[in-house]
């Protein structure tokens, strides 16, 4: 089992396995309850390398097959600077076995690419769940993560 990290050093944890990863596009899928903290993991990822000049791709809700079908078609787009390096993709359940097999990130990046999912990340509030199942590079323990009210007027919705 992987060790668990706090937010902090589980992102810096992240950044490093990223950068290590020389195959483009690299894909980083994102496992978690609702309200984990999912969404302000990718987006503070995505800064990062965007701070850096890649080009990255953050995917609100789950990665279907409609999903890897993009990749796929905008891999090998002719002008190389356009290309997205960077997938980051929120899976809203754990690794854990027993969900059906056309809903897990590897076997859709495996049937539509040919290849794998390059990193997984487990991310879960103590508070709402004891852990989170299934095998990951990296699990962050995220108590500060907070319920979304989709009703409250202070909510923003990013559409993309």
């Amino acid at each position: 089992m992987v060790k668990e990290l706090s937010f902090r050093k589980g992102l810096a944890e992240i950044v490093r396995l990223i950068e290590k990863v020389e195959r483009r596009p690299t894909l980083v899928s994102i496992y978690g309850a609702g309200s984990s903290g999912k969404s302000y993991l990718i987006d503070k990822v995505g800064e990062y390398f965007e701070g850096k000049g890649v080009r990255v791709a953050r995917l609100s809700g789950g990665a279907g097959p409609e999903f890897f079908e993009f990749i796929k078609e905008h891999e090998n787009d002719v002008d190389p600077d356009a290309r997205i390096q960077l997938y980051l993709f929120h899976v809203c359940h754990s690794r854990l076995k027993g969900w059906p097999e056309e809903d897990e990130p590897d076997y859709l990046a495996e049937k539509t690419l040919g290849r794998d999912v390059d990193l997984h990340v487990g991310i879960y509030n103590p508070k709402f769940l004891g852990g989170i199942s299934g095998e990951y590079d990296v699990v962050i323990r995220n108590p500060r993560s907070v319920i979304k009210d989709i009703f409250s007027k202070k909510q923003k919705f990013k559409y993309e």
